[in-house]
């Protein structure tokens, strides 16, 4: 996110680059006027240098008075380096070990259809970056994904890439956590070779982020701190859940004490009744209580079952102190026995 004061640029581009290539984070086509614009990059954009600079313009003068980036910092570490490796299968003795040894020999499988090579990181982590060395010159469809267990039916993409020469750096969707890198040859009868893998991201946060800190609600008649007490008890009557009164769009907000990026909220709906009141429910995470320059973190489409406690991945590179739930309406009550919040470690926003 950009903050521009009083400045005159017209139809700009914003740029983040190194150590990666560039990549552009926002285009501006509006002129900016006297005050403050907040501009906010596309999810997963990285690198350690901001440029800033008109387009299409000739003999122009660029006038900021003031230029403020906010953004995670980026744990440039290899997460990777000597965990432990599998591959689906081994030729000449060249163990999956090799590629996270730090080396010169190299990991290699058999002739097979889409061999894969996959690391351990011995936790759960966000990943950001994979590099690939590969042990042949040979072209090919690498597919990265990163999962929770050896064989996660429900890996994620991190990216998919050509290999055209022997090394492959491939930038993962923001947002991307697991234990388990996994790369695919997406082939036939082909070896999958590769002499280094380097992981770099960092751990995530295992901690309910929310836990004992401060709720408030829109209205009350269950107080709002039920929610964040640490129990996920379904019990309405048991004092166990947060409770507005019927109103117009309905909310509970949650301050998380300082700034996270974040990658999931658990959601536990009341078990004794009203089930359907906890419905098409809205999340969004922002820097400030007010909810000035929220960013939609997700939209829950119908409503949580009796008692059900509901898993909800936020839209890759939201970050905030601030969590706010909304059940949308002109008559509704919004019930939460318990909101969990999940994300990662260092991420705070900082004024770089």
């Amino acid at each position: 996110m950009l903050s521009v004061t009083e400045g005159q640029p017209n139809n700009f581009v914003i740029e983040a680059f190194h150590p990666n290539p560039v990549q552009i984070c926002a285009v501006v086509t509006q002129a900016l006027r006297s005050g403050e614009a907040r501009i906010s990059c596309v999810p997963g954009v990285t690198g350690s240098t901001v440029k800033i600079k008109m387009i299409g313009i000739e003999n122009r003068i660029l006038a900021l008075r003031e230029v403020e980036v906010f953004g995670v910092p980026l744990a440039f570490q290899n997460v990777a380096f000597n965990k432990s490796a599998t591959q689906s299968s081994t030729n000449n003795s060249k163990v999956a070990a090799a590629a996270v040894d730090g080396g010169a020999t190299c990991a290699e499988t058999s002739n097979s259809d889409n061999p894969w090579w996959q690391v351990d990181l011995g936790g759960e982590h966000v990943v950001h970056q994979v590099i690939v060395t590969s042990g042949r010159d040979e072209r090919g469809v690498i597919l990265v994904e990163v999962g929770m267990a050896t064989n996660d039916p429900d890996r994620q993409p991190c990216n998919t890439w050509e290999l055209r020469d022997k090394m492959l750096k491939v930038l993962c969707a923001a947002g991307a956590t697991g234990t388990f890198v996994r790369l695919t040859l997406l082939e036939k009868n082909r070896v999958l070779s590769v002499c280094q893998v380097e992981i770099y991201g960092h751990p995530l946060n295992v901690t309910n982020l929310a836990v004992g800190k401060m709720a408030v609600q829109s209205s009350t008649v269950a107080p709002a701190s039920r929610a964040t007490d640490g129990s996920t008890s379904t019990d309405s009557d048991g004092h166990s859940c947060a409770r507005t009164q019927s109103q117009i769009n309905p909310s509970l907000q949650v301050d998380l004490a300082a700034d996270y990026e974040i990658l999931q909220i658990v959601i536990t709906n009341r078990g004794d009744c009203c089930a359907e009141q906890l419905h098409d429910i809205i999340i969004d995470v922002s820097i400030s209580g007010d909810g000035a320059f929220s960013q939609r973190c997700a939209v829950v489409k119908g409503h949580l079952l009796l008692g059900e406690t509901r898993h909800i991945p936020c839209v890759a590179g939201v970050k905030g102190r601030f969590v706010n739930i909304t059940v949308p309406g002109p008559s509704e009550t919004l019930s939460i026995c318990e909101v969990q919040v999940y994300g990662t470690t260092g991420g705070d926003l900082l004024l770089l």
